[in-house]
């Protein structure tokens, strides 16, 4: 069974419906050029429903990765969207679930994005107050100041909390 693939607008939202199977050739081609295309066109905020996929391969798993990608590069999201029980156990199995939000409920896919954004901001914010409170703290900390008997205290390393 072929790729069949139709896209609809909620809001900020790209949702493209998939059906059929992504597999190396025409199919995993087509979902590359169609995440070009929408990408081009500006939008940069996509859902995809897996809803009726019924297989994907490694080759169409490598063009799921590559889509994500491309996406983040522009600042953009792709979620996943009603993973079948054999896309589910793929996902699964090769710890892609790690990678890609994966949501069961459209309206609460679409409201997600805004909220991904602001919490990639939020994120963005502590990291770069934090990184200016670590080189305040060493610029202020001259030793001269500090008695001898007194041990320095040193700053932890809260940046990888941030990773």
């Amino acid at each position: 069974m072929n790729m069949i693939t139709s896209s609809r607008q909620v809001g900020g939202v790209t949702i493209v419906d998939i059906s059929g199977r992504i597999v190396l050739g025409e199919e995993s081609g087509a979902l590359r050029e169609l995440v070009r295309d929408l990408l081009s066109k500006g939008h940069k905020n996509v859902l995809l429903n897996l809803g009726d996929v019924n297989y994907i391969d490694s080759s169409g798993l490598g063009c799921l990765v590559s889509a994500l990608g491309s996406l983040r590069r522009q600042q953009g999201e792709l979620k996943l969207l009603n993973l079948t029980n054999k896309v589910h156990d793929l996902m699964q199995i090769t710890k892609l679930y790690t990678v890609f939000d994966i949501m069961d409920d459209e309206a609460v896919a679409v409201k997600s994005f805004g909220q991904s954004a602001a919490a990639t901001g939020i994120k963005k914010t502590l990291r770069l107050i934090l990184e200016r409170a670590q080189k305040a703290y060493r610029l202020m900390r001259p030793q001269s100041f500090i008695p001898e008997k007194l041990p320095m205290c040193p700053v932890p390393d809260l940046a990888a909390v941030f990773e």
